[in-house]
């Protein structure tokens, strides 16, 4: 509970700094961006990194590369496809494997009257391709130790998702964000997934 209070006296504080500064709209028809994001999966009370047990409202992080661009296609509505990638993949939970993220959303948006603000939602699919790193491995048997042999293939996992956030301008091409995005939406066993990010408008915008 103190994490989820940190970030809302964060994003509040925020919102008062932004007032202040030159408004701008936070879709822009036919703007391209470029940016860099915090992904943490798995998040929300779904995993723990303490040793009692404690779930943790923060998951695994990976950091993705983002490309986005926004088309106005109907009176104040959006649709802005956004693609992240992770360049540097992250170890799995047994270190027996390279993990990287591909992420498409086609979100539909609309701007807001308040500081730059927008509001979105739409459908996606994440990609997870799994490399096992192979090798072998030294366990514990109970009474000694076996070696047993590490995956060396590689597998893909794609899942579809559910997005949705805000974000906000600074300045007039500076776009920073925060997402949720949720796996398995109508499944007993969704999960739940945070990104941070921001975005540089380099092209476009009408």
């Amino acid at each position: 509970m103190k994490i989820i209070r940190n970030i809302v006296l964060g994003l509040a504080l925020g919102l008062v700094v932004l007032s202040s500064a030159p408004r701008a709209q936070a879709l822009t028809n036919q703007a391209y961006y470029l940016g860099v994001g915090l992904f943490s999966e798995n998040s929300i009370n779904k995993m723990t990194a303490t040793a009692t047990g404690e779930k943790s409202t923060l998951g695994t992080f990976t950091i993705p590369l983002i490309v986005k661009y926004d088309w106005n296609f109907a009176g104040d509505f959006f649709i802005a496809p956004t693609f992240t990638y992770t360049p540097l993949g992250r170890d799995d939970a047994g270190g027996s494997a390279t993990v990287t993220l591909a992420h498409l959303m086609i979100p539909v948006g609309r701007n807001l009257s308040f500081a730059g603000l927008d509001w979105y939602v739409g459908p996606g699919i994440l990609y997870r391709f799994e490399k096992g790193n192979g090798g072998l491995e030294v366990l514990s048997n109970g009474s000694g130790s076996a070696t047993f042999a590490r995956p060396g293939r590689s597998v893909t996992l794609a899942n579809y998702t559910l997005n949705a956030g805000t974000s906000f301008i600074y300045g007039t091409n500076s776009r920073f964000a925060f997402d949720l995005v949720t796996e398995g939406t109508f499944s007993s066993k969704r999960t739940y997934n945070l990104m941070f990010s921001y975005c540089y408008m380099f092209a476009g915008g009408r």
